[in-house]
């Protein structure tokens, strides 16, 4: 932290947010105040403009970042009602709101990029518009004569790295960004013309559709880098599935669980876009959960043992010191680069590359017994503690800024 600075003794911290070069923190004080603080590298984040009013807002209520600018969203001290965006950071990478987008107090949700912000816009007639700013090349900008900026019916924007996916109402995408990596659909894609897309994901370069015909039939279609899971292998059945149940991206792979319980994987091998020779998962049908970090999957099988693929050194393959351990699991949560697993008992069990916890050893003693994989504080009507589902999230390169 800056020297003499107040922020290693506030208590009032909420969430904790990072870009590539700096820290926000959001804050919650005793008396209401919604605020924020930031440190780390200035040019990018970590302080403030001088005469900047944001240090002394009191309804900041969600903090995003890219890898080199942060924009907060504010309530416009109305509890949970939308509001004003403001930002600080890199201008040229989302640190600089354009005035047409200050003026706005209509905000709902921002998403943010490598380089650029999307935000949805709610008017509370029935108008859920988008708005974006920051990096051109990667979706700060629409394309000239663009239709997506007159659309009223935005229901989910999604991000990559390098581009953005807007969901629409009447079930059709709508992209913009890097072509390359999923800004537009390929020629004669199609996509464009499917009205029955229920949920986008995103890894770093591709995105994937989940289809649902309402008829019982749940499909996935992709688009995208073609190396990093944005197309399917020649002669692959997964175009053909009909029972996609979720869609889980790491960096350059995805991964699909099926309504059968088996799991189908396409994109880049070394992060999982294909099994080892020889694995038994492809057969198995009991798995009820697949996450994935950066590198690698993760799945949970009903019989509460755990399986994995991908790359070795960031928690590909379990350690056979590690298979043992892990029994009577009930959540598995990924880093960049490991994975943890919470057991019915409470005890933790990581693998992985232990610059990223994956060191089973280094886990404090102070938490075997003490971390539960139920939310005690969100009870039912009849009492029953619920789960708490890991995060399906998609984890972003330490690198900055990096060419497409």
């Amino acid at each position: 932290f800056p020297a003499n600075s107040p922020i290693p003794g506030l208590t009032d911290i909420v969430e904790i947010i990072s870009n590539g070069y700096a820290f926000a923190a959001r804050r919650v004080t005793d008396a209401g105040a919604k605020m924020v603080t930031a440190w780390g590298y200035t040019s990018y984040g970590g302080s403030f403009p001088n005469g900047s009013p944001i240090p002394g807002m009191t309804d900041i209520v969600e903090v995003v970042a890219t890898a080199q600018a942060f924009a907060a969203r504010r309530s416009n001290g109305v509890n949970g009602a939308s509001g004003a965006v403001v930002a600080w950071g890199d201008n040229g990478n989302g640190g600089n709101v354009p005035l047409d987008v200050a003026r706005r107090t209509d905000i709902v949700e921002v998403v943010g990029n490598v380089g650029a912000f999307a935000a949805i816009c709610d008017n509370r007639a029935g108008a859920r518009t988008v708005v974006a700013w920051g990096n051109g090349t990667y979706g700060g900008t629409f394309p000239n004569g663009s239709v997506i900026p007159g659309l009223t019916d935005i229901v989910q924007v999604t991000s990559n790295t390098y581009a953005f996916a807007a969901r629409r109402e009447n079930g059709t995408v709508v992209v913009w960004g890097n072509s390359s990596y999923g800004g537009t659909f390929p020629n004669g894609s199609p996509i464009p013309g499917m009205t029955d897309v229920v949920e986008v994901i995103a890894n770093t370069g591709a995105f994937a559709a989940i289809r649902d015909n309402r008829a019982g039939a749940r499909t996935v279609v992709v688009w995208g880098n073609t190396a990093g899971g944005g197309s399917f292998p020649n002669g692959s059945i997964i175009p053909g599935l009909t029972d996609i149940v979720e869609v889980i991206g790491n960096d350059t792979a995805f991964a699909a669980r099926r309504s059968n319980g088996t799991v189908v994987v396409w994109g880049d091998a070394s992060t999982g876009g294909s099994f080892p020779n020889g694995s038994v998962i492809p057969g198995l049908t009991d798995i009820v959960d697949v996450v994935g970090n950066f590198y690698a999957f993760a799945a949970l099988r009903s019989n509460g043992s755990v399986v994995a693929w991908g790359n070795a050194d960031y928690g590909g393959q379990i350690p056979q010191s590690i298979v043992p351990l892990l029994t009577n699991v009930r959540a598995i949560y990924p880093s960049f680069g490991a994975f943890a697993a919470l057991t019915e008992d409470g005890r933790v069990v990581v693998w992985g590359h232990s610059s990223y916890g994956g060191a089973n050893n280094t886990v404090p003693s102070t938490l075997q017994g003490n971390i539960s994989y139920e939310l005690k504080a969100a009870i039912s009507q009849d009492d029953s503690p619920r789960i708490a589902a890991p995060r399906k999230r998609r984890h972003r390169k330490p690198e900055l800024i990096p060419s497409p």
